[in-house]
C-alpha cells in the first residue's frame, strides 16, 4: 500500500548531517550486575534475587569505602520500586536478595526490569544502571550478568514499532513496510490519541526522500497501518540509512514525538546491522521461515534511547518469498525535537523540574485511566494501598490506620497523600487540586451511605486536604445508645475508587461504655507491677462498634483483684489503652474479708457489662444512663457455687448489634459451670436477658426416680433468629446438641430438632459458638462441626486428633474465624466455607487475639500489642504470623494421572509406622482446596479428599486438577531412565521393576537415590520405588493393582520417573491457593454488612455476582454461590442463579414478608469453593421483617415556603397574603367553649417567664402544661433546636413559634401524603387508610373522599374496630370553618404496615368573622334599633308630628334674638 505522502528532495535539499541523530553516550565499565529470575504461576509471582555487584567502580569524589545499594523498579505504568539492603562499597559486593510480587505475568511481559547502582554516603546518587526486557520471563530460572553503564539522563516509554524491509535489485528499489506498532502510550489527557510514522532516507548524510503513515487511531494500545512504502534508488545514492520516527497527534492537533530508529550496516544493534548488510548483499533472497516462525532476539548491544528487536518474516514480490527483516522498536524514548523533525539530545532537566514532573504523572495516569473504572466494588481483586494518611484529632501520621472520631462539634479531617517518591505532601496537593482533582469521603454502615467532598480550594500554606462536617449532617442523635461504627473510604475521585483507603469513623460521645469510667484509673507503671502475676487474658468488644473493646487480666493467687483495660481505637497503640482497677467495687459486694479475687471473664452486650470474677458474677447499670461518674454493679446469686465453682465457670454471648433496636431484639447471657448438677441445684447453667436482673436455669428439673446419664452443659446460647435455645452436652459416653423451643424467656420441654450425635471421635469438646451477625454455628474442640440450620444438623470441617482447639477469633466484616488450639498453632476459616488453612502459630506463653472492626487481627499479651495485617491490605489476618506455613507432611507421594489434566496423588504410608501416628501420613481436610506444588516445577489443584484401606501402603490420596506440569526426573539425576522397563509380581503387594540395557556404552542403573521416585507408564498403574535389590533390580509398590502391566516391558522414553520423596528434604509442599473468585455487589449499598427492611406486604431483591479468577483452573458449570437463610420461617425466599457469557455467576434473590410476624433474619451467600485467601467469601446481609427506622409519611403542604421564608417569618402570596403566621406567647388554641376558654394541654411559643393569655376561667387555668420547657423558668432553657422549632409534632408544640396562616375559610384544602423510605417515596393511596384527628379537640371541621367499592368493606370493618373515621387517602379534602389554629394528625390504619406511620400538620386560619354568639347580638340589636327607629317615625307620620319643622323654627328663633342684642 503506498504510503499517503512522499517528497523527494536532491542533494541541495538538505545539508543535515547524521552527527545530528548520533547518540553518543559514556561508555567507561562501571562493572557488571549478577541477578537471577523466574514466574511462579501457581502463585503469579515474580522472584527476583539480586546476587552480586562484580569488578564495581565509582567516581574517587566519593572516597575509597562508600556504601552501594541497589535500587530496582519494574516499569509498569505504576512503578514498582524495591531496594537492596546498603553494603560497604568493593570490587565485588555480595546481595544475595529476594524480592517477590505478585503481578500477571502478561503485564511483566511488556515492559524491563531497570536497575541502578545508588551511593549512599557521603551524599545519595545513582552511579550506573542496567536493565533487562521482561519479555522472555518464564517458569524457569534464569541468570544474567548485566553491563552497569553510567545513568541515563532521558525518560523511557515502552511502545514498540514493527516493520520490515526488503531489497528488490530488480526494479533499483528497497521496499519498506509499516506494519503495526504496540504497547504504544496512553493520553495524559481526556482527549484521544492518534499515531503516525516518518521515514526518511538518507545518502551520505542528506535528506532523499521522506515519507509518511496515515493517522490512526490507537485501539488497546495498539495500531496496525501495513503500509508499504516503495524508495527507489539511483546510481549516486550511497551509504543508504532509514531514520524512522514514531509521532501521537491528539484531537486538538498537537504532534508529540514518541520515539525512534535508525537502520544501517553501522546500526548501534549488531544483530539490525548485520541483517540490513544481509538485505543489501543478498537482495530477493529467498527465506524458508514465515511469518512468526522464528523466536524474538533481543539485541545486547542497544543505544541508550532505544532497544532493537528482531525477527525474520517474509514478503512476497513476483510470486516469489523474499527475505524481508523487521524490527522492534522497544521501550522508545521521547526526545527533544528540533524544528526539523530530528531529534536531539534532551537537556537535563533541573531539579524543580523534575518534582513537578513525578507528581503530574500521577495526575496523567489517572486522567488516562478515568474510564476504567467503575463506581461499584469488586472484592478480591487485590491488596488495597494506603494511600492517604487521615485524622480528626491532630496532624495525620503517615503509615496509621486511619481512624476518626465524631464528638459533638462537627467533623473535621486532614488528610494528606502518601506516595513512595520523596516528594511532600504539599507538591502533590498542588499538582491534584490543580487538575481538579480532590478526595470525596464516604461514610458506610449497614443501612445508610453518604457522600462528602473534601475543599479543592487551597490556602498557600496548607500542605493538606481539609473538610469539615456538620455532626448533624451525619446524624441528628445525641443520646446513648448502641449505634453502628462507621467505616470511612477516601478515594481521590468519587465514583472512580482510585486510590481507595479504608478507616472507620466512632461516634465518641453516643457509644455507651464510654461514658463511664469503670472504676479507679491506674498508671502505666501500677499496670507494670502485674504482669507476673497475669496467668491468662479475656477480651470482649462492643458488638456494634468492635474498635471499642475491653481486656481483663486473669491473676493468679498471689495477687488480688480485677483490672481491666479500655480501648476505643482497636488496640493498635497499647498506650492508649485506658486501664481500670475494679477490685474495691467487687468487695464493697462481697466484703473485704474475701481473698484470691480474679476476673474469670466477661461480656460487653448491646447496654451491658457482665464480668465473671472468682468471688460471683457482677451485672453493671444500664450503660445508656449514666447516673454518677463511676459505673454501678450489682451482684448476681446462684445458690450453692462457691469460688470453686466461679474459676471454671463460662460466659457465653450469641454477638448482635441492635443499633436502631427492634421490640423483638434483646441480649441474652449464659453461664456454665464445669461440673453436674446435684438434686438440691436448680441447674449448673443458667441464662438472663437484660437486664440480667433474673438468672434462670437452663436446664429441665429432674424427675425422682428418672434413670438417666447426667451429661455437663458445655454451652448454651440463645438463638434470637429462630427463637431458640442450643445446648451442647458431654458425658464419658457421647457428644449431643439439643434445642429447644424459647418462648416468652421460657424454655419449653419439648425438642425443637432432634437430638443430633456427634460421632465418637469428637471426644474432647470445649465449646460453641455463633459467628457474630449471622446463623453460621461452631461446635469446637478436638474437632470443629458447623451447623447452619440453627442446630439441627452439623458438618464436619476439621479433625486435629491430639490437639485441641481452646479458643475462637471472629470478625463479623471480613468473615474470618481464627481457631488456637492448645499447642499454640493457628487456623484460619471463613464463615459459613468447608475448608481450612493453617496460618502459623504462637509460641507466646500468655496471649490473645482479637480481631478490630476493620478485619485486621491483633495480637495482645500483657505488657504489649501486636497489630496483624499491613497498612496496605485490609482485613490481612496473617500478619503476625509470618510467612504462610507448608501444610505439607513428612511422607512420600505418588502420582498417578488419570487423564491429561487430573491426577490422583497417593501418600505413602511405612508398613512399620506406628499405628498411634498413622495420621501424620495421611491427607486430611485441611487440604481441600489446597495447591500441590513441586520442588522441581508443577502445581496441581487439590479438589477431592479420599480416605482408603487399600491399595496397600497408600491410606489417603487427593484428585488434583494439573494447573502447571510436573518437572520428570532427567538422565543425569536417575541413570535408570537410559533402559526399558519390565514389571514382574514379587510378592502380594510389591512388584519388581528390572532394567535392560537398550544400548551399549550407556551407563544405566537404578541407584539409592531413586528410593521415593515412583515409575509413571501412561495407561497403566504408577509404582513407588521403596527398595533397591542391585543395579538392575528395585521393589516397588503400586498405586493402582488392577491396571499393573505384568510380564511387559517398556521402551526407554516411554516411562518416566517423578521425584515427590523426602529422602533430601521433602520435595513438594501443600499451600494456600491465591484467591481465585471476584465478588461484586450489584445494589447500591456499599457495606459488606448490609440490613434490609421488609415491610408488610413488601420484597427486597439483592444481586451478586461472582467473578472466577481461575487460571489453568477449569471452571465447573455448577452454581458458585450458597445461599442459606437464617431464618426460613420469617421471609419467603426465592433464588435464581445463572452463568453468563464470561462464565461469572449471578444470582438473584428476592425476599417477601410472609405473615404478621415480626422478626429479623440473616441471608448468607457461600462463595463455597473459594480460597480462605480471599477477604470476601462470605457475604451475610441482614433482613428484617420490621418497620425501618427510616421510613415516614409526610404531608406536601399546598404552598412550599422556602426555610429562608420561615427564618424571616414572611412569605406572601399573590394576593400580598403573608402566609406566615407568628404564634404569641404562650398560646393556646380556642376550644368548643369559645376563643377566650381554651381548654387544651398543649402550649404553642411557650416561655415560662411571661404571662399565659386567655387563662382567666378556672378550666383554663386547670389545662396547659409544658413539656420541653417544663421545670425551666426562661425560653433560652428549653433548649429548642431548629428542627424542633419547625416541627409539626404535637411532642415540640412547646417550641413551635410559627406556622402556615390561611384565609377564613378554607375549603377542599388538598392533604396530600407520601410515604419515604431509603428506597425513595411513594404516594399515600390503598391499601393504605387513614384516620384523621384534631389534636386539640377540636371541631368546625370536616373531610371529604370518596370511597371505592372494594375498599368499603375494609372501611366498615376498621371503623368498627377503631370507633373513628377511616379515609381513603387519595384525594382526601379538609374544610374548615372555624379560626386560628388547627393542628391535625393523620395515621395510619394497623394492618397494612409493620410502622406506626403518623403525620402532623397545623393550619391557622385568619380574618375570620366573630364567632358565635357575638355575630347574631350584633345583628339582633342592629335589627331591633333598625325597627324602632322605623315604627317612631311612622307614629310621628300618623300623629302629624313633623320633627324637622320644629327643628327649623326654633333655628329661625335663635336667629331673631342674636340681632337683637346691641352693645352699651
Amino acid at each position: 500500500m503506498p504510503s499517503s505522502s512522499s517528497s523527494r528532495k536532491n542533494s541541495q535539499g538538505s545539508n543535515r548531517s547524521l552527527d545530528t541523530i548520533t547518540l553518543s553516550g559514556d561508555e567507561r565499565d562501571l562493572g557488571r550486575l549478577n541477578v537471577k529470575m523466574f514466574y511462579n504461576s501457581s502463585v503469579e509471582q515474580i522472584w527476583i534475587t539480586v546476587l552480586q555487584c562484580r569488578d564495581l567502580s565509582w567516581p574517587s569524589s566519593y572516597g575509597d569505602n562508600p556504601t552501594i545499594s541497589v535500587k530496582g523498579i519494574l516499569t509498569l505504568p505504576k512503578p514498582v520500586h524495591f531496594k537492596s539492603s546498603v553494603k560497604e562499597g568493593s570490587n565485588t559486593i555480595e546481595f544475595m536478595e529476594t524480592f517477590v510480587f505478585a503481578i500477571k505475568l502478561h503485564s511483566l511481559q511488556t515492559v524491563r526490569l531497570v536497575f541502578k547502582i545508588q551511593m549512599q554516603t557521603p551524599r545519595k546518587k545513582t552511579i550506573g544502571e542496567c536493565s533487562l526486557s521482561l519479555r522472555t520471563l518464564s517458569t524457569q530460572e534464569m541468570d544474567y550478568s548485566l553491563d552497569i553503564s553510567p545513568p541515563s539522563k532521558i525518560s523511557v516509554c515502552h511502545a514498540e514499532l514493527e516493520l520490515g524491509t526488503c531489497f528488490q535489485a530488480v526494479n533499483s528499489r528497497i521496499q519498506l513496510q509499516i506494519l503495526e506498532a504496540q504497547y504504544l502510550p496512553s493520553s495524559s489527557t481526556p482527549l484521544t490519541l492518534s499515531f503516525f510514522v516518518k521515514v526518511a532516507m538518507f545518502s551520505l548524510g542528506e535528506l532523499i526522500y521522506k515519507k509518511k503513515t496515515r493517522l490512526l487511531k490507537a485501539s488497546n494500545g495498539r495500531v496496525k497501518w501495513g503500509e508499504t512504502m516503495i524508495f527507489p534508488l539511483i546510481q549516486n545514492e550511497k551509504e543508504i540509512i532509514f531514520l524512522i520516527k514514531l509521532y501521537s497527534r491528539s484531537s486538538v492537533g498537537r504532534r508529540h514525538f514518541v520515539g525512534q530508529i535508525w537502520i544501517s550496516e553501522d546500526s548501534n544493534d549488531i544483530e539490525a546491522a548485520n541483517q540490513w548488510k544481509e538485505t543489501v548483499t543478498n537482495p530477493e533472497k529467498e527465506k524458508n521461515t514465515e511469518l512468526g516462525d522464528s523466536p524474538w532476539k533481543q539485541a545486547c548491544a542497544c543505544p541508550e534511547d532505544v532497544t532493537s528487536c528482531l525477527k525474520v518474516a517474509c514478503c512476497k514480490h513476483n510470486s516469489e518469498k523474499r527475505a524481508l527483516h523487521s524490527w522492534h522498536i522497544a521501550r522508545m524514548c521521547r526526545d527533544a525535537q528540533d524544528s526539523h523533525g530530528l531529534s536531539l539530545p534532551r537537556a537535563m532537566l533541573s531539579q524543580s523540574q523534575i518534582k513537578m514532573e513525578l507528581p503530574l504523572l500521577y495526575v496523567m495516569i489517572l486522567l488516562l485511566n478515568i474510564f476504567d473504572f467503575s463506581s461499584g466494588i469488586t472484592y478480591n481483586k487485590g491488596d488495597t494501598e494506603k494511600r492517604f494518611a487521615c485524622a480528626s484529632q491532630g496532624f495525620p501520621q503517615k503509615n496509621e490506620i486511619i481512624k476518626l472520631y465524631l464528638s459533638s462539634d462537627d467533623l473535621k479531617i486532614q488528610c494528606f497523600f502518601q506516595s513512595e517518591i520523596e516528594l511532600t505532601s504539599k507538591e502533590f496537593l498542588s499538582v491534584f487540586t490543580s487538575g481538579g482533582l480532590a478526595p470525596s469521603l464516604g461514610i458506610i454502615n449497614s443501612t445508610y451511605t453518604g457522600i462528602f467532598h473534601f475543599n479543592l480550594t487551597l490556602f498557600s500554606d496548607r500542605v493538606y486536604w481539609l473538610i469539615d462536617i456538620p455532626r448533624e449532617n451525619i446524624t441528628k442523635n445525641t443520646d446513648i445508645a448502641a449505634v453502628e461504627e462507621w467505616l470511612v473510604r477516601i478515594t481521590l475521585q468519587h465514583g472512580l475508587n482510585i486510590y481507595t483507603t479504608e478507616g472507620t469513623l466512632l461516634d465518641s460521645i453516643r457509644e455507651p461504655i464510654l461514658q463511664w469510667k469503670l472504676g479507679t484509673v491506674m498508671t502505666k507503671n501500677d499496670i507494670g507491677k502485674l504482669y507476673p502475676h497475669v496467668v491468662d487474658l479475656k477480651t470482649t468488644k462492643c458488638p456494634c462498634a468492635n474498635d471499642v473493646v475491653l481486656l481483663g487480666f486473669i491473676m493468679n493467687t498471689t495477687l488480688d483483684g480485677v483490672y481491666i483495660g479500655l480501648s476505643f481505637s482497636g488496640f493498635w497503640n497499647y498506650d492508649d489503652t485506658t486501664w481500670y482497677n475494679l477490685t474495691d467495687m467487687v468487695y464493697s459486694q462481697v466484703g473485704e474479708e474475701h481473698t484470691e479475687l480474679s476476673m474469670v471473664d466477661m461480656v460487653l452486650t448491646n447496654h451491658f457489662l457482665v464480668i465473671l470474677t472468682s468471688l460471683g458474677l457482677f451485672i453493671s447499670g444500664d450503660l445508656r444512663y449514666p447516673s454518677s461518674s463511676v459505673l454501678m454493679f450489682s451482684r448476681a446469686d446462684f445458690c450453692g457455687f462457691e469460688r470453686v465453682d466461679y474459676i471454671k465457670g463460662k460466659l457465653w454471648y450469641n454477638e448482635r448489634c441492635f443499633a436502631n433496636r427492634e421490640h423483638f431484639e434483646v441480649d441474652y447471657v449464659t453461664i456454665t459451670f464445669e461440673r453436674n448438677r446435684t438434686l438440691s441445684e436448680a441447674s449448673s447453667c443458667f441464662y438472663s436477658k437484660e437486664p440480667f436482673l433474673e438468672w434462670l436455669p437452663c436446664l429441665p428439673p429432674i424427675s425422682k426416680g428418672m434413670k438417666t446419664i447426667l451429661s455437663t452443659v458445655v454451652t448454651f446460647l440463645v438463638d434470637q433468629e429462630q427463637s431458640s435455645g442450643v445446648y451442647l452436652f458431654h458425658n464419658q459416653k457421647k457428644t449431643t446438641v439439643s434445642v429447644r423451643i424459647l418462648k416468652n424467656n421460657k424454655l419449653r420441654l419439648i425438642q425443637k430438632f432432634p437430638l443430633f450425635l456427634f460421632p465418637s471421635s469428637f471426644s474432647s469438646p470445649v465449646g460453641m459458638i455463633f459467628h457474630p451477625r449471622s446463623h453460621f454455628l461452631y461446635a469446637y474442640g478436638n474437632q470443629v462441626w458447623l451447623s447452619i440450620d440453627g442446630g439441627n444438623t452439623f458438618e464436619f470441617i476439621a479433625d486435629f486428633d491430639d490437639d485441641i482447639i481452646k479458643n475462637t477469633y471472629h470478625s463479623f466484616y471480613t468473615s474470618d474465624i481464627t481457631f488456637v488450639s492448645r499447642s499454640g498453632k493457628v487456623y484460619l476459616t471463613k464463615a459459613g466455607l468447608g475448608r481450612y488453612s493453617k496460618i502459623g502459630s504462637i509460641s507466646d506463653k500468655i496471649f490473645t487475639l482479637y480481631y478490630d472492626h476493620m478485619g485486621f487481627i491483633h495480637k495482645l499479651t500483657p505488657d504489649h500489642f501486636e497489630a496483624g495485617g499491613s497498612l496496605a491490605a485490609f482485613g490481612n489476618s496473617k500478619g503476625i504470623f509470618g510467612q504462610a506455613p507448608d501444610m505439607g507432611f513428612e511422607t512420600v507421594l505418588a502420582p498417578q494421572y488419570i487423564t491429561l489434566n487430573e491426577m490422583i496423588f497417593y501418600a505413602y504410608v511405612p508398613e512399620n509406622e506406628p499405628k498411634e501416628s498413622i495420621y501424620t501420613k495421611k491427607f486430611n481436610d485441611i487440604h481441600l482446596g489446597k495447591l500441590i506444588h513441586s520442588r522441581k516445577t508443577g502445581t496441581a489443584y487439590i479438589r477431592k479428599i479420599l480416605q482408603h484401606n487399600t491399595p496397600e501402603g497408600f491410606l489417603s490420596s487427593v484428585i488434583a486438577e494439573i494447573i502447571d506440569p510436573f518437572g520428570i526426573e532427567e538422565v543425569h539425576e536417575s541413570s535408570c531412565l537410559s533402559s526399558s522397563l519390565s514389571i514382574n509380581q514379587a510378592g502380594n503387594f510389591s512388584y519388581k521393576l528390572s532394567l535392560q540395557l537398550q544400548t551399549s556404552g550407556v551407563t544405566s542403573s537404578f541407584q539409592d537415590s531413586d528410593i521415593e521416585k515412583t515409575v509413571v507408564i501412561p495407561g497403566y498403574s504408577s509404582f513407588l520405588i521403596t527398595r533397591i535389590l542391585d543395579n538392575e533390580n528395585a521393589l516397588a509398590i503400586a498405586t493402582m493393582p488392577e491396571t499393573v502391566p505384568h510380564n511387559m516391558t517398556f521402551l526407554k522414553g516411554s516411562w518416566f520417573l517423578y521425584n515427590f520423596g523426602q529422602r533430601d528434604g521433602r520435595t513438594w509442599n501443600i499451600h494456600s491457593k491465591p484467591c481465585n473468585y471476584w465478588f461484586q455487589q450489584h445494589d447500591d449499598s456499599l457495606s459488606l454488612n448490609v440490613l434490609k427492611y421488609i415491610d408488610l406486604g413488601k420484597s427486597h431483591a439483592l444481586k451478586i455476582k461472582v467473578i472466577p479468577n481461575t487460571k489453568g483452573v477449569q471452571t465447573l458449570e455448577i452454581p458458585l454461590l450458597k445461599v442459606v437463610v437464617g431464618n426460613p420461617n420469617l421471609l419467603e425466599v426465592k433464588v435464581e442463579g445463572y452463568f453468563d457469557g464470561t462464565d461469572s455467576y449471578l444470582m438473584e434473590i428476592s425476599a417477601a414478608s410472609k405473615t404478621l410476624r415480626q422478626g429479623s433474619t440473616s441471608l448468607a451467600f457461600i462463595v463455597w469453593g473459594a480460597s480462605t485467601e480471599c477477604l470476601v467469601t462470605t457475604f451475610v446481609p441482614t433482613l428484617k421483617s420490621s418497620c425501618s427506622y427510616l421510613k415516614s409519611m409526610h404531608h406536601i403542604p399546598s404552598e412550599i415556603i422556602p426555610l429562608e421564608d420561615w427564618i424571616s417569618g414572611v412569605h406572601m402570596d399573590s394576593q400580598g397574603f403573608n402566609m406566615i403566621k407568628v404564634l404569641p406567647i404562650n398560646y393556646r388554641p380556642p376550644s368548643n367553649m369559645g376563643i377566650a376558654i381554651p381548654l387544651t394541654d398543649n402550649f404553642y411559643h411557650a416561655d415560662p417567664s411571661k404571662p399565659i393569655p386567655r387563662n382567666l376561667f378556672h378550666k383554663s387555668k386547670k389545662s396547659g402544661k409544658f413539656k420541653q420547657c417544663a421545670n425551666v423558668s426562661t425560653r433560652e432553657e428549653c433548649n429548642c433546636t431548629n428542627d424542633q422549632k419547625f416541627s409539626h409534632a404535637v411532642a415540640f408544640s412547646d417550641c413551635r413559634e410559627k406556622v402556615p396562616r390561611f384565609k377564613f375559610p378554607v375549603t377542599q384544602y388538598p392533604i396530600s401524603l407520601k410515604i419515604y423510605s431509603e428506597d425513595g417515596h411513594i404516594p399515600v393511596e390503598t391499601p393504605y387508610l387513614v384516620t384523621v384527628t384534631e389534636v386539640n379537640n377540636r371541631e368546625n371541621w370536616n373531610l371529604k373522599h370518596t370511597v371505592p367499592e372494594n375498599v368499603k368493606k375494609m372501611k366498615d370493618y376498621l371503623e368498627s374496630i377503631l370507633h373513628a373515621p377511616v379515609y381513603n387517602p387519595l384525594g382526601l379534602n379538609l374544610s374548615i370553618k372555624g379560626s386560628e389554629l388547627f393542628h391535625f394528625r393523620v395515621s395510619v390504619v394497623p394492618g397494612v404496615s409493620f410502622c406506626n406511620l403518623g403525620e402532623e400538620f397545623q393550619i391557622y386560619v385568619d380574618e375570620a368573622p366573630l364567632p358565635f354568639p357575638g355575630h347574631t347580638l350584633i345583628a339582633l340589636a342592629a335589627a331591633v334599633l333598625l325597627g324602632g327607629l322605623i315604627f317612631i317615625a311612622f307614629m310621628f307620620q300618623i300623629h302629624n308630628i313633623h320633627p324637622w319643622d320644629t327643628c327649623k323654627k326654633l333655628m329661625r328663633t335663635n336667629n331673631v334674638n342674636s340681632t337683637n342684642i346691641t352693645a352699651n
